[in-house]
């Protein structure tokens, strides 16, 4: 939190990354189910997706240990954009929808929101520890900066071998016992001996020349009595002989071809429509009625809020208040274990007023807590200046955050405006889950995945914003609290109405 600047590229490189990933992956998806294909792909398709996407956070990981030991500000951001590569919440979103019974569908959803919250604390206390001391090994000395990446390194590498050996696809014989085993085997033998001898005694008929299968397995020559007289009577021979001219080398190097020159023409258009056609189909689900825009709408506002307060907080503590990283961590951490409590109240809540109500009072609990971590003492000299706001600053100190009650305000603020977004969010979730075409719901893009994108994108804004303003050299860009706090009370104000 030292440098605002090199604070929000380097954790914005990671949304980035992840930002990207998630649209290749949900083009791949789109792509694989206009194939004419069924709409489950199979769990060997996620597999393998998430086997190659698994590799890039292992090489991010150590990139960035890299780039802490030679000091270098844009290999880091490097790193953390190849570690977003990483983010496989479509896979998972489609997963769950293509590969599990409904029934099961919405237990093993939450299941997955509960792990990514649960990941998301965990990880900021680990990287609160991690700071704490460095780690002494034989030879070398691993520093606190180095400690995390390479610890995430060894993870993700387990996790890469878990997949790798144990997401296999069940087999339909697990679970039967013996005697099942062997009846099935019997009974499949009997059923080869019953065809075989029939296709033995089967004889040529009139009507096996016309209507047979071409995969069926009688013999052509049984047929050649009835194909001369058909050729001595009406001066043709029958289809099956025409086909029968050409060897089977020769009609498979014949269909071979032809499959080539039908793929290479329907590649060649599919590149160029693919794009178009992912973005027809967002826009379809977004515009189905009038209320999911704006339930995207207040997705995208919370996603950029929590992103500013979680970003930023590193950096106001450490300009204001002189706290390192590892209490930035715990602060954070705690405020991310405080989710679970909060969505349970919320549930409790929402089953007494409806989504609308619940959705005004998170606002409003929001735009509290914003008020609260302004700092005023800022605010009071920016409007005796309100003339020379975008002159440019000839002084980098800041204002004492409301002098010494900064501190509590801040943390009471902080904790006030998370709140109510993390009361917003599922809130507004179930109000789409309402409201969102059912008939869409089992195909790749739907409201599920387009939510990730735009959550992703959301938090790319709000890294770009911090960004931004820690550039900025400008007089009303002094005190960045309220440079990041003013912006999402206008929007809380909106959101509002």
């Amino acid at each position: 939190g030292a440098n605002a600047p090199h604070s929000a590229s380097i954790i914005g490189g990671a949304s980035a990354g992840a930002l990207i990933a998630s649209i290749l992956q949900l083009r791949s998806m789109s792509s694989e189910s206009s194939k004419g294909t069924p709409s489950s792909f199979g769990l060997q398709y996620f597999r393998q997706a998430l086997l190659q996407w698994t590799v890039f956070p292992i090489i991010g990981n150590i990139v960035h240990a890299v780039a802490v030991s030679r000091g270098s500000i844009s290999l880091a951001v490097f790193g953390r954009f190849i570690l977003g590569f990483g983010s496989a919440d479509c896979l998972h979103r489609q997963l769950l929808s293509q590969c599990l019974p409904a029934p099961h569908v919405v237990y093993e959803s939450s299941n997955l929101m509960h792990s990514h919250l649960l990941g998301v604390a965990v990880g900021l206390f680990s990287g609160g520890f991690f700071a704490l001391f460095d780690v002494e090994m034989p030879g070398a000395t691993i520093s606190s900066l180095h400690s995390g990446s390479y610890f995430m390194s060894v993870l993700w590498f387990i996790h890469l071998i878990r997949l790798f050996f144990l997401f296999q696809e069940q087999s339909n014989d697990e679970g039967k016992s013996e005697e099942e085993t062997k009846d099935e085997a019997v009974l499949e033998s009997e059923l080869n001996e019953f065809s075989t001898g029939s296709s033995e005694q089967e004889t040529a008929t009139p009507e096996s020349v016309f209507y047979r299968s071409t995969s069926d397995g009688t013999d052509d020559e049984l047929n050649l009595s009835y194909v001369n007289e058909l050729q001595a009577t009406y001066g043709s021979l029958p289809i099956i002989t025409r086909k029968n001219s050409m060897t089977s080398e020769q009609v498979e190097k014949k269909e071979l071809s032809r499959a080539k020159e039908v793929n290479l023409a329907q590649t060649k258009k599919t590149r160029a429509r693919t794009f178009q056609t992912l973005a027809s189909r967002i826009r379809r689900v977004v515009f189905y009625n009038v209320a999911i825009p704006v339930m995207f709408a207040l997705i995208v506002f919370t996603k950029i809020s929590h992103e500013i307060l979680f970003t930023s907080c590193a950096i106001i503590t450490n300009r204001y208040f002189s706290w390192n990283g590892s209490q930035a961590c715990f602060l954070l951490g705690a405020l991310s274990a405080a989710v679970f409590p909060i969505n349970y109240i919320a549930e409790r809540i929402a089953r007494s007023y409806d989504e609308r109500t619940v959705i005004k009072r998170s606002l409003y609990t929001a735009f509290i807590g914003f008020i609260v971590m302004l700092n005023w003492a800022s605010m009071v000299n920016l409007a005796v200046h309100l003339r020379n706001l975008m002159d440019k600053a000839e002084y980098t100190s800041y204002h004492p955050y409301d002098w010494f009650f900064g501190t509590l305000q801040y943390v009471f603020g902080l904790c006030l405006s998370y709140l109510g977004l993390m009361s917003l969010e599922p809130t507004t979730l179930a109000l789409m889950s309402k409201v969102a075409p059912s008939r869409m719901r089992s195909v790749a893009v739907n409201c599920g995945s387009i939510v990730t994108i735009m959550s992703l994108a959301s938090r790319v804004l709000g890294d770009l914003h911090i960004l931004m303003v820690g550039l900025s050299h400008r007089l009303i860009n002094v005190d960045m609290v309220n440079s990041l706090i003013t912006p999402m009370i206008i929007g809380c104000v909106a959101a509002v109405y």
